[in-house]
């Protein structure tokens, strides 16, 4: 039942390992008291239809495969927090680490004041989309109980919630690359090897000079050098209601631009207040991660798995491209600017830069390729700002009288010796968009990213109010 870590999980794998990067976390709020005899029966019927939440690595991350046994006290806390704040809740979450290598599951449910549901998991088990499909399907399960005449029993810490012996077949994904079958074509791999190893002069000739009609300096804002990372994530939120969002899609439309899009536009500009003294002469790097699903052909795995189900997995890679910092100065919107953000998000999706990326791991020791990063753990390797728009979920579309509904969702993940300064982290719902930006305490700049929280909502209300 088990099988081979893919590249992605293998370069997730070895960040737990090395302590470069801890968690990723999705929190829901419900519309009444979640009480555990009800949650301990939805999470059994969760686990039972959906293994790939029920798996850890063996033999030092060669294998991945199913847990023998899951209990109850392994996955759930409740806790009871007074004035309770996300924010300031999901921060301490990311300390968590979670064991690779035994017979531990990789997640775990911290319940608030009975109302906030907390999903923490390792990055190698669940993308961002992933940790929202979880809450999804919990949400599913818990109206089913809820709304069943099955007679509830009071869990205890060892009461079984998963039984391997007793799943008729056991089915998590296949390893990403195995579906999407990427392979790093050779202009790429020059292309990266020439950036890693040659010298500077010989790179630059090769660099983009532009985006759309805006020239690019060639010079990308360093990230702090030889500053250890601290591992502690701090979050800033930025919120926008459902009648808001309705607004800022429509306004995209008539433009002819995607949210995320505008989004990058919004917090890239508001980044430029952290840091000054490099805006007038550098271009910024953003990195943009990309939900690998879509490129599946599901037809073709289905013929194969009839149960396949991607609800769980790492289906995540990634596409990074230099915009120039200069025009983001300017007082008014620029909307060619947002056009060529999005050209360049979409040339890059149909030249399967994501593609190449997940090709590349398979062509490198990925043990040697991640402790390398950052000097072994001493600085920050990364760029200077991600965003991560794992998209609208309705989350209450079926809702009925008498169920659960979605009152609030939000996504974030650690910063750590990987990723960027700052990740913004993008979830939309019926109640409407919520972008957490989390970044590591140590940072020279940490202290800003409150303001750059505070323009991006400003900028957002004047996009919308014109």
């Amino acid at each position: 039942m088990s099988r081979a870590l893919g590249g992605i999980e293998q370069y997730c794998y070895y960040r737990n390992v090395f302590n470069y990067y801890h968690n990723i976390v999705s929190l829901t709020t419900y519309s009444s008291d979640v009480q555990p005899p009800l949650l301990y029966e939805a999470l059994k019927v969760l686990l039972a239809n959906e293994n790939g939440f029920a798996i850890n690595t063996s033999d030092h991350g060669s294998k991945v495969g199913p847990l023998d046994k899951i209990l109850y006290g392994d996955l759930v806390e409740y806790r009871t927090v007074p004035n309770f704040q996300p924010n300031v809740e999901i921060s301490a979450l990311h300390d968590i680490r979670f064991p690779m290598d035994s017979a531990e599951p990789l997640w775990k449910l911290f319940v608030y004041n009975k109302r906030h549901v907390a999903f923490v998991t390792d990055h190698l088990i669940c993308d961002g989309t992933a940790i929202i499909n979880f809450q999804r399907l919990l949400l599913k399960y818990m109206n089913e109980v809820r709304s069943s005449k099955l007679e509830l029993v009071t869990p205890t810490p060892s009461s079984v919630v998963f039984d391997k012996s007793k799943i008729d077949e056991i089915v998590f994904p296949d390893p990403m690359e195995s579906l999407i079958h990427a392979k790093a074509p050779f202009g790429y791999i020059v292309r990266t090897l020439t950036e890693h190893f040659a010298p500077s002069w010989i790179w630059n000739v090769f660099k983009k000079k532009r985006l759309g009609k805006y020239e690019l300096t060639g010079r990308s804002v360093p990230i702090p050098y030889g500053v250890p990372p601290s591992l502690v994530t701090k979050l800033e939120t930025v919120s926008l209601s459902k009648d808001q969002l309705d607004q800022l899609m429509k306004l995209g439309r008539s433009h002819n631009v995607r949210l995320t899009s505008i989004i990058m536009y919004v917090m890239t500009r508001s980044f430029e207040g952290i840091i000054e003294k490099y805006n007038q002469s550098h271009d910024l790097f953003v990195h943009i991660p990309v939900n690998c699903r879509r490129f599946v052909d599901r037809n073709e795995v289905l013929s194969k798995q009839p149960r396949y189900s991607d609800q769980s997995g790492c289906f995540a890679s990634s596409m990074g491209f230099n915009i120039p910092s200069k025009p983001l100065l300017r007082d008014e919107v620029d909307w060619d600017y947002i056009a060529a953000i999005q050209t360049e998000l979409v040339n890059a999706i149909e030249a399967k830069e994501t593609h190449s990326l997940v090709g590349m791991l398979n062509l490198v020791n990925i043990k040697g390729f991640v402790k390398q990063l950052g000097d072994g753990g001493k600085h920050f390797s990364g760029s200077c700002i991600e965003v991560s728009n794992v998209g609208f979920f309705a989350m209450n579309k079926e809702a009925k009288d008498g169920d659960f509904v979605v009152q609030d969702l939000w996504f974030s993940q650690t910063s750590g010796v990987t990723g960027s300064f700052v990740d913004v982290n993008v979830v939309g719902f019926e109640g409407g968009l919520r972008m957490t930006l989390s970044y590591d305490k140590a940072l020279p700049w940490a202290g800003k990213v409150e303001k750059m929280a505070e323009a991006a909502e400003s900028l957002f209300t004047k996009l919308i109010g014109e």
